[in-house]
């Protein structure tokens, strides 16, 4: 219960729309559990407070540690669905201004409230719908973007402070929309330190048997099926490897009905039919195991925003192959192998060292831990507070 208006407001609404098992989702639990532990002294009197409902124009409001809890999937709504956009931009501004705070975070850019009544901070997650255009709308692109660009200008220039997942997203903010850079906060992403670790527990291989039917060692993705994560061509590199003889490939991951078809067609295509496992969501309970007991974790995204998965595998002590696009670098440091994401017998090759190269192996799963130790929610949390500061003044 919160018993006084807030400071800062921030919106969770997200969680009910499906993205509590995406990117967005993770980012949003991470930094209002983090924004919840800080010491007071960090906050100094600053009042922060989580929307987790706005249907009708009425505010709910919840304590940060609760807001994830609080959130319950809303049926029918989604923001493909334009009628719905347009309704989050009527209700949600009707909320904001009846819970009167002083400023609101939008963790989710889509839908900005119309006449909210104070300012607001927004965080820009990628803009990969104006980057990769022509795989979002095949139908005239060209039409697609010039529709897109103002909302995007919109969302941007119209708020006091824009938070960036990264460096790379900052930088297309500044390319392609003129954000000034003196507004941008770049503000990296964290990992639970204490869910993804490197230390095996008893019974969790045979689990893994038992429930995903890996029953061999395994290269490993985590993610959604967008095309951007370019998943036929992973399946073609693991296919070229040579690695299927001795080894499976599991694709973890929430795959939307339109992306799981051509994923299938990529495995039987390479005849991968026995050899590749298509393994779903996977709880939280059970991918930190997924992580630790894979031979080596492959993301051959085209870009990411910020890319979680890399660090996740680090903190568990797996080896990555990845590409330098969008913010992987930002990520991955110099720790994982980097291959071009069209290159296939570099993939391959890279693939084959990361499962048979030990000396490597050891050198990149100590440094790894290392890299994903420099990323934590309580800076994500000190960062965004310090981007609220900034805003208010």
């Amino acid at each position: 219960m919160v018993n006084r208006e807030p400071d800062v407001l921030v919106d969770v609404t997200p969680l009910a729309l499906g993205s509590r098992q995406q990117g967005i989702g993770t980012y949003i639990v991470g930094l209002t559990r983090a924004m919840a532990g800080l010491p007071a002294e960090e906050l100094r009197g600053l009042r922060v407070a989580a929307l987790v409902d706005w249907r009708g124009g009425v505010p709910q409001l919840a304590p940060l540690g609760e807001a994830a809890d609080r959130v319950r999937t809303w049926e029918d709504a989604a923001y493909s669905d334009r009628t719905f956009v347009w309704r989050r931009r009527f209700e949600l501004g009707r909320a904001v201004r009846r819970a009167a705070p002083r400023l609101v975070h939008l963790t989710e850019a889509i839908g900005m409230p119309l006449l909210p009544g104070c300012p607001r901070v927004v965080t820009c997650h990628d803009l990969i719908p104006l980057l990769f255009i022509e795989r979002y709308a095949r139908r005239r692109p060209a039409l697609a973007r010039l529709r897109r660009l103002p909302h995007e200008l919109v969302r941007y220039h119209g708020a006091r402070r824009v938070i960036a997942d990264s460096e790379a997203t900052k930088r297309d903010l500044c390319r392609l929309l003129r954000v000034p850079r003196a507004k941008i906060d770049v503000v990296l992403l964290g990992i639970d330190a204490k869910l993804f670790l490197p230390r095996r527990e008893a019974g969790e291989r045979a689990l893994l048997q038992q429930v995903h039917a890996l029953d061999r060692p395994y290269v490993l993705y985590v993610g959604s099926g967008d095309p951007r994560k370019n998943l036929p061509f992973l399946v073609e590199a693991f296919a070229a490897s040579g690695l299927a003889k001795n080894m499976l490939l599991a694709l973890a991951g929430s795959f939307h009905h339109s992306h799981r078809p051509m994923i299938e067609d990529a495995v039987d295509r390479y005849g991968l039919r026995e050899h590749a496992r298509l393994l779903g969501y996977v709880s939280e309970a059970h991918l930190p195991a997924l992580y630790r007991n894979a031979s080596v974790f492959a993301f051959p995204s085209l870009y990411e925003g910020f890319g979680l998965p890399i660090l996740e595998a680090m903190a568990c002590g797996t080896p990555v192959v990845t590409t330098d696009c969008g913010s992987l670098a930002e990520a991955a440091g110099e720790v994982a192998l980097t291959a071009r994401p069209g290159d296939i017998e570099a993939w391959a090759a890279a693939l084959r060292r990361a499962v048979t190269d030990d000396g490597w192996r050891r050198a990149a799963t100590a440094a790894g831990r290392e890299q994903a130790r420099r990323f934590t929610w309580a800076a994500c949390a000190r960062a965004t507070v310090a981007s609220y500061r900034a805003a208010l003044q």
